[in-house]
């Protein structure tokens, strides 16, 4: 088919008279980009280290999400910007209760934020937290002990003398047993504890780093020495309400 010079035919100017077209329909597909929805948000327990696991998304068409945290219903705070749909927070050094939101984000623009359905409570979990705790190292090197903790990994009173967790018949929180943990552990250092199979116990009443009552080391790298002799000494055969309580102190 020729059309004459500059004629027209589906809105196309031909040039050349001569000019054989085909009347061709050219398609084009269009996406038009849109804000993402919002994803959804989740979050588990924390572990001993205060560390809260944080799931979201994914959202459809979402190139990157933030997630903020706020402490105690304060001003939320940026605690992860990226393209990963879970977290591990890390940054929990201040006990409280936490409450996390997210976003997801493209081009467009940003989703409305999620926010979790409820707090993150690290308020009575007091294992040490981070490298700044004195106590720390000697913690991680003794294979992280929970007896060292307070409620609710532990019952409160270790650092008072209670090894094993438990109390006699009698009431009392330091008697016999915990002085087998003493004897058994006695002038053991932390390599030494950490390669004895009570430690790695998947509790607290087996583990022989529960006889460190005070939590240090002596110059000779003892981990259960005088300094635990005294504390048991000190407390021998006493009950919950003669002592202190809540460790660690």
């Amino acid at each position: 088919m020729t059309v004459a010079a500059n004629a027209t035919r589906g809105r196309v100017v031909k040039e050349d008279a001569n000019e054989a077209t085909t009347n061709l329909l050219i398609v084009r597909k269009l996406v038009f980009l849109t804000i993402p929805p919002a994803p959804q948000l989740l979050y588990g327990l924390y572990d001993w280290d205060c560390n809260v696991p944080v799931y979201w998304g994914p959202s459809a068409t979402a190139t990157s999400y933030d997630v903020e945290r706020s402490l105690g219903g304060g001003a939320y705070v940026n605690v992860y910007t990226g393209a990963d749909t879970n977290k591990l927070d890390k940054t929990n050094s201040v006990v409280g209760m936490y409450r996390y939101r997210a976003r997801a984000n493209n081009a467009v623009g940003s989703s409305a934020w999620t926010t979790g359905a409820s707090e993150c409570n690290v308020m009575l979990l007091t294992c040490y937290r981070t490298p700044a705790d004195p106590n720390y190292a000697s913690w991680i090197s003794l294979g992280r002990p929970r007896c060292w903790c307070a409620p609710p990994d532990s019952n409160g009173y270790q650092c008072d003398g209670d090894a094993d967790g438990a109390k006699t018949g009698a009431g009392y929180r330091i008697y016999t047993a915990d002085a087998s943990f003493l004897v058994n552990n006695w002038k053991k250092k932390a390599s030494e504890m950490a390669k004895d199979p009570n430690v790695s116990g998947t509790t607290y009443k087996v583990q022989g780093a529960c006889a460190d009552f005070d939590h240090k080391g002596t110059g000779a790298g003892y981990r259960v020495y005088t300094n635990d002799a005294t504390i048991m000494t000190n407390n021998w055969k006493k009950k919950d309400t003669q002592l202190p309580g809540n460790c660690p102190r």
